[in-house]
């Protein structure tokens, strides 16, 4: 109900243009797919080289954090670093070189892997179904239910829940703005100052 929230003005929109609102759902699931994947194949592939990269100097860079805490002449900071892992596993699923290709455990990871795919491409799919359902019917319901109140109560309420369209999907649309402003700025800055990982951390 909060996606159909959203992109209820581009369809009434589309609608004022003279495409129907089914069609222009559809038109408007076909671009967000379309960012979706494109910013999946753009994004991704660097994101996880970066982060792979990163990952063993961040390990590299405790393990001298804690040997110094370790050599501090503070007894309290020698506390600290005793009660420290004596590692961080940042790379909790990193594969065993000694462990065999086809081993039950690495099977089993492949197996939660594609389990915990489908159940989101399912959940995602039904999401979408839902907005669809209620951009198209959600009059209808709206009216359905003010069928159920006093007649002096209906124009009030019908007010009341058009506010509230108008202002959760504004507010969706405009976290969505600010997202991607916030990571195109820190993006931009990032490589300005030479941050490692720059499009990690700013995604």
């Amino acid at each position: 109900i909060v996606i159909s929230m959203a992109i209820a003005p581009s369809v009434n929109w589309l609608f004022q243009r003279g495409l129907r609102r089914s069609l222009g759902v559809i038109l408007i699931y076909l671009v967000l797919v379309v960012l979706i994947i494109g910013s999946i194949v753009l994004l991704v592939p660097p994101i996880v080289e970066q982060v792979t990269a990163t990952v063993p100097k961040i390990e590299h860079t405790y393990q001298d954090l804690k040997a110094a805490l370790e050599s501090s002449p503070l007894l309290a900071l020698r506390q600290i670093a005793s009660q420290l892992p004596s590692q961080l596993n940042l790379t909790p699923f990193a594969e065993d070189s000694s462990a065999a290709t086809g081993s039950p455990d690495a099977i089993g990871q492949v197996l939660n892997t594609v389990g915990a795919t489908l159940s989101g491409l399912l959940t995602l799919t039904a999401i979408f179904l839902i907005g669809f359902y209620w951009t198209l019917e959600g009059e209808g319901a709206t009216r359905a239910l003010l069928l159920r109140l006093p007649t002096e109560q209906r124009e009030r309420t019908r007010e009341i829940l058009s506010e509230i369209e108008m202002r959760v999907g504004g507010y969706v649309r405009g976290q969505g703005i600010l997202a991607v402003s916030i990571f195109v700025a820190d993006f931009v800055v990032f490589q300005i100052i030479g941050l490692p990982a720059a499009l990690a951390v700013a995604a």
